[in-house]
């Protein structure tokens, strides 16, 4: 402070690094922010409670304060979803074009890990990036074993969404060169086919909750939840069922699928479960600078150009609303990909003036420039800079453009960067 500094310890990825601000610098802040559960929120997540007896008094009291109706929890419609009884499989053997279809994800060399980690413990989760594309690699290498083995199977996937489930349920399906409700099915509200024959069935978790109170997880082998990293409401709830459930039923095996830095919370969460992490997170080396060295990067970084950045956010990309949730997909999407086709929908967003460039994450406060500039994507970071994107906008774990890309030591992003710190424009390259 003798020196007009202000400094601040951030912990990002398990490292630990001391941030160096200016007095005036606008966007220091003394408290990092929390998210906090809104009113709203809180009346969804207790009226999609299937039943009284998940609640408390203290919850009941809740509720009931917070539905105008008085509406008891036990008379929500209940949904019988009757599956067929479980069975072993048919043994057949797997086609060449079946097999070169299997041998494409990434995670077939896993294949064997996987099932061990699956005997060895009841709960497990598989931590992997979009790509490897879970949700249907392991339905289809968990029946695969148990066909070989003869073991009973029915294997019951979560999705997120309807649409995803649909959408997977049917290359499962074409897999087999099936119609649904053959080998795989799929339940959701308005569409439903589920034969005796069938032993990967799709569904949602705001289906498949209001079956549990007459299904109770029976003829279930198998319960694959995708996205539990999103922490949507229905799927943490499902969660907390199958956490109960796995007390009476023995034999039940749970693989929750996600793409996280430190899955570990999922497993204390059930107080057992093994790990199959394949997110490696980079280890960075510890780094020295000087004083004189602060004082230089401090006055090439600029950071008095940013005075605007906690100006008040519009109300309307700040509300919970269908615009704000698919600005939202655009920016996860362009984050987990990183190409020229993710960040398109974001740019048309944004010429028509449906989004601000500086748009930010619900849940992370990320921007477009936060995503470009950790990804090294410099002509994106070029582009969104030239469009008016403010690097100097910092997230919910207080990071911006400028030290991501110093961490990650993406050298061309810092170029564009100290370019457009020390003349206060950028060049346009050629548009994505």
């Amino acid at each position: 402070r003798s020196l007009g500094l202000r400094s601040q310890v951030v912990h990002v990825n398990g490292n630990s690094c001391v941030k160096v601000y200016k007095q005036a610098c606008r966007h220091y802040l003394e408290e990092p922010k929390t998210l906090v559960l809104s009113s709203g929120a809180t009346l969804n997540m207790f009226t999609l409670l299937s039943r009284k007896s998940l609640m408390g008094k203290e919850d009941l009291e809740l509720y009931a304060d917070l539905v105008s109706m008085k509406a008891n929890a036990s008379d929500l419609p209940s949904l019988h979803l009757p599956l067929p009884a479980i069975r072993p499989p048919n043994l057949r053997f797997w086609t060449e074009a079946q097999l070169n279809f299997l041998t494409a994800f990434l995670g077939h060399s896993l294949s064997d890990e996987i099932l061990q980690s699956l005997y060895a413990s009841r709960v497990i989760v598989y931590n992997a990036a979009l790509c490897w594309d879970k949700s249907v690699f392991l339905p289809l290498v968990i029946l695969d074993d148990c066909r070989n083995k003869k073991s009973n199977v029915k294997i019951m996937c979560i999705e997120r969404q309807a649409i995803l489930a649909t959408y997977n349920s049917q290359r499962t399906a074409n897999f087999f060169g099936e119609q649904l409700g053959e080998t795989v099915g799929i339940q959701l509200p308005y569409f439903s086919a589920v034969s005796s024959s069938t032993f990967i069935i799709y569904s949602t978790a705001q289906y498949f909750l209001r079956s549990l109170t007459s299904q109770q997880f029976r003829n279930i082998s198998h319960l694959v939840v995708n996205d539990v990293h999103l922490h949507d409401p229905y799927t943490d709830i499902l969660l907390s069922e199958i956490r109960m459930a796995l007390s009476s039923h023995q034999n039940l095996r749970v693989v929750l699928l996600s793409q996280m830095g430190n899955p570990k919370k999922f497993t204390d969460f059930f107080g057992e479960g093994l790990q199959l992490n394949m997110i490696k997170q980079p280890e960075v080396a510890p780094r020295v600078s000087y004083l004189n060295e602060l004082h230089s990067c401090i006055a090439l970084a600029g950071i008095h150009k940013g005075p605007d950045i906690y100006k008040e956010i519009p109300e309307a990309f700040r509300a919970n609303n269908p615009r704000n949730e698919q600005m939202d997909k655009c920016l996860q999407a362009y984050g987990e990909l990183g190409t020229d086709a993710a960040l398109r929908p974001f740019l048309y967003a944004v010429n028509y003036d449906l989004a601000p460039v500086n748009y930010r994450h619900s849940l992370t406060g990320k921007t477009a420039v936060h995503f470009a500039s950790e990804l090294n994507k410099a002509n994106h970071l070029r582009l969104l800079l030239f469009m008016g994107a403010d690097p100097y906008i910092v997230d919910l774990f207080q990071q911006n453009a400028i030290s991501l890309a110093a961490m990650n030591g993406n050298h061309e992003c810092i170029d564009v960067l100290n370019s457009y710190s020390l003349h206060g424009y950028v060049v346009k390259s050629a548009k994505p």
